[in-house]
């Protein structure tokens, strides 16, 4: 009768400790997300106008160097894309420098 009382309480405690177990690791989660909803959120520094825009006339494409690669621009009154070399050298835009020829239909 000893062995059997013996035997079932051993396996409460062993549910306790299993119990106790999953709140401190449901403890630990909820205080990590609440550590984590309160830190500020990172800043970097490229924060955006209240209206949800970004504008420019000119946007410039950088390496890695700091050298441009690349710009996106208003040429007169059509937008223009241009590539750069490592040297500076544009190697391709749209429009094509010379303008855009439209397609005559015969």
């Amino acid at each position: 009768m000893e062995t059997n009382i013996l035997t079932r309480l051993e396996a409460v405690e062993l549910q306790l400790r299993r119990w106790k177990m999953i709140v401190f690791l449901l403890l630990a989660m909820l205080a990590a997300l609440a550590f984590l909803g309160a830190a500020s959120p990172q800043d970097d520094r490229f924060v955006l106008p209240s209206s949800g825009r970004l504008t420019a006339q000119n946007f410039m494409l950088l390496g890695k160097d700091g050298k441009a690669r690349g710009r996106f621009y208003m040429r007169g009154d059509q937008p223009a894309i241009e590539l750069y070399d490592s040297k500076g050298n544009v190697i391709w835009s749209a429009p094509p420098a010379s303008g855009i020829k439209p397609v005559q239909a015969k």
